[in-house]
């Protein structure tokens, strides 16, 4: 029996050469790692902008008259009624009224402040409006978030979204709320893409809207 020394080179080989296959599957294994990487950062930056530019033709609806129902809960107790959401670049108006307890609310901000009218004409005044539609509302909705969110748009700043497979907005977390996106109406008489089923929840508590109509109004 000969040596081991004595074998032929060739019996000896494949031990360096199964470190160079390893070597190369790992190599092979990080390449696809950051080939991966790098396709989940093309497909997350492909969705923003898609988003970004379905965003810019809502918010280019500045004047605008949304007219639905609305229905909200803090967790414990809610209500539901018909909603009026009129804004202009520099007018909010916003009406609330709820046929079982037959209370209506109008709120409006303007270059003179906030403030909140009741059913019995009474008038209340505030720093914002924010505070007001908590006043009427209870559940804490952030107004001026609200205000881009109805369009099918995050309000400037940070916020996730995700688009359904006609390519629009599906859902956004933002403000720790997460709105989903339900219906939508095609464009239509000079108004872009708009929602017209809008859920939006926090915790316990939520808010939805069904849109009946929209309109274009004049800045």
């Amino acid at each position: 029996m000969r040596a081991l020394s004595e074998l032929p080179k060739a019996a000896s080989e494949p031990a360096d050469g199964l470190v160079i296959t390893r070597r190369t599957l790992l190599l092979g294994a990080g390449s696809m790692l950051l080939a991966g990487c790098a396709s989940r950062q093309v497909r997350l930056d492909a969705v923003d902008t898609v988003a970004a530019d379905q965003e810019a033709s809502a918010l280019a609806l500045r004047g605008f008259r949304m007219r639905g129902r609305v229905a909200l809960s803090d967790g414990e107790q809610g209500g539901n009624g018909r909603l009026t959401w009129e804004q202009s670049a520099d007018r909010l108006d916003v009406r609330f009224s709820a046929p079982l307890s037959q209370r209506t609310w109008r709120l409006e901000r303007d270059r003179l402040g906030a403030r909140m009218i009741d059913d019995q004409g009474q008038v209340s005044h505030a720093g914002d409006l924010q505070e007001l539609l908590d006043r009427a509302w209870g559940i804490g909705v952030p107004v001026d978030a609200l205000s881009y969110w109805l369009r099918g748009s995050r309000q400037p700043g940070s916020g996730r979204v995700s688009l359904d497979q006609q390519a629009r907005l599906q859902q956004l977390q933002q403000s720790d709320w997460t709105v989903d996106y339900l219906r939508w109406q095609e464009a239509a008489d000079g108004l872009p893409t708009l929602p017209t089923k809008v859920y939006a929840s926090s915790g316990k508590r939520w808010v939805r809207v069904v849109v009946q109509r929209w309109q274009g109004l004049d800045d």
